[in-house]
């Protein structure tokens, strides 16, 4: 646009300098015209021939500027043409920088959706990684849990066995008082007057007569028998100090031999 505004006001310049050659060359002509006249009709040759020179130097002049002016114009003419070359070129520059703008508009827009297909795996994977890492959390508390709940099982495991161990003792000396009021009815009959060791010394008499090698080790075993039925009856905590599979063997070893 710059250059076709420097173009059309060189044009126009031109156009009034060469209006204005125009009308003072055709001014000289007519007057060159008029003394021409005036010299072939009156005969004043002597007279004007200086005026006609003057004249004719002025259309001399005239025609040199006009040749001058249609050299310069010629340039101008000649630079339009380059400059209008040169727009042209500028044009197909200017056509070819908006097309390669329009190409990095549309690598630009499909960068942007790579961006934000990128993002997106982005944020999923975040996503994942926080899901793997609170599983990760849940699977270690899961197993503090199981862990804390298999030694609370255990404990109480070992409590039960504990109780049910007591559980035995206690029945397996119950077994062995009925064992033994059970052989000193037979033979006594007011045996409920008599007193726990009177009891045992009634059964160590009958097997003194029918095994007397095992009557002294009877004897201890109702002794040791008593001593601790009496401690778990009367003793708090005892329970728990008892060695409860040897009372049991006892208790047993007792029914056996009564």
């Amino acid at each position: 646009e710059q250059y076709s505004l420097t173009i059309l006001k060189l044009k126009e310049s031109y156009e009034v300098e060469t209006g204005k050659l125009q009308n003072e060359l055709n001014e000289v002509k007519a007057k060159n015209s008029t003394l021409k006249e005036v010299v072939t009709g009156r005969g004043k040759s002597a007279e004007l021939g200086g005026e006609v020179n003057e004249v004719k130097g002025k259309v001399a002049e005239l025609e040199q500027k006009m040749e001058a002016e249609t050299t310069r114009q010629a340039e101008l003419v000649a630079f339009g043409n380059r400059l209008a070359r040169k727009e042209r070129g500028l044009v197909a520059q200017s056509e070819a920088l908006k097309a390669e703008l329009e190409r990095i508009k549309g690598e630009w827009a499909k960068l942007e959706r790579e961006q934000s297909r990128h993002d997106f795996q982005v944020q999923r994977y975040t996503d994942w990684q926080c899901a793997i890492d609170t599983a990760k959390y849940d699977r270690k508390v899961a197993i503090e849990d199981a862990i804390d709940l298999r030694y609370k099982w255990a404990r109480e495991n070992e409590r039960a066995n504990e109780l049910k161990m007591k559980l035995i003792s206690y029945a397996a000396y119950c077994d062995t008082e009925h064992c033994i009021e059970a052989i000193v009815e037979k033979r006594i009959r007011e045996y409920l007057k008599m007193s726990r060791l009177e009891r045992c010394r009634v059964v160590v008499k009958q097997k003194e007569k029918v095994k007397p090698e095992d009557a002294a080790s009877l004897e201890q075993d109702l002794v040791e028998f008593f001593k601790t039925r009496k401690l778990l009856c009367h003793e708090p905590g005892v329970v728990d100090k008892t060695d409860h599979p040897s009372f049991h063997q006892r208790c047993v070893s007792i029914q056996r031999c009564v």
